[in-house]
């Protein structure tokens, strides 16, 4: 068994790891989101102020805005994989830390129980 120290500091390191894929997971999301809102808003308003559109330029415009969704989800999903390993490994991690702690809570008490 690796000893606590170590296990602190690789608990440390996963964890900041799960935390800034998680962010950027999340930041990429939101931006799919928005940016696939702003082209559909670009879009009709473009065929509301003309009255009628070019079914080619809207067909685009449309595409655009389905694609910035499509690419957003799935630059957020391979930063979401990360995230999920660094918060597994992150878990096993700290109940390492609470069973080495509670052994040595255990051991601590047991010798003071015997020294009596």
């Amino acid at each position: 068994m690796q000893d606590i120290a170590s296990v602190q500091k690789s608990k440390s390191f996963w964890g900041w790891i799960a935390f800034v894929t998680g962010i950027v997971a999340s930041w990429l999301l939101l931006n799919a989101i928005i940016g696939a809102g702003t082209v559909f808003i670009k879009a009709f308003l473009t065929l509301r102020a003309n009255g009628a559109a070019d079914p080619a330029v809207l067909a685009g415009d449309i595409s655009i805005g389905l694609l910035t969704g499509l690419w957003g989800v799935i630059y957020s999903l391979i930063f979401l994989i990360p995230c999920i390993i660094a918060l597994v490994k992150y878990r096993k991690l700290r109940k390492q830390i609470t069973t080495a702690d509670q052994l040595n809570n255990n051991n601590v008490e047991q010798g003071a129980s015997s020294n009596l």
